[in-house]
């Protein structure tokens, strides 16, 4: 059975997401950064809303540019690592320019940001 994963970057004032289940793209979104005063809290309800939505413990790849990028959200410690909720988990993968270290990703950060169809 194909899983589901959400994929998120942080660039720009923007909160770019892309849920896929397999190959089939699912949702793609561009939002912008939640306010500074409730920063975590939009992004775990929205996290948590879809992983109940799907009826799934929710994999949940984050974009980061270093480990201090997924603590301010509240969705990693301090050394990077993701967290574990029993809604999603969430698993960095560092961005350094234009390029993701992660080959599974297959570039959909790039077709977010505007590429693709």
């Amino acid at each position: 059975m194909e899983q589901y994963t959400l994929m998120m970057e942080f660039t720009g004032g923007r909160t770019l997401l892309l849920l896929t289940k397999g190959a089939d793209e699912l949702l793609r979104a561009s939002l912008p950064f939640p306010a500074h005063v409730w920063r975590a809290k939009p992004i775990q309800a929205l996290l948590e809303s879809l992983a109940v939505w799907l009826d799934t413990k929710l994999p949940v790849v984050l974009s980061v540019t270093g480990p201090a990028n997924g603590l301010s959200l509240e969705l990693t410690d301090e050394s990077g690592t993701g967290l574990r909720t029993p809604f999603y988990e969430v698993v960095t993968v560092e961005r350094l320019g234009d390029r993701q270290h992660d080959s599974t990703q297959l570039g959909l950060f790039d077709l977010l940001a505007g590429g693709g169809r």
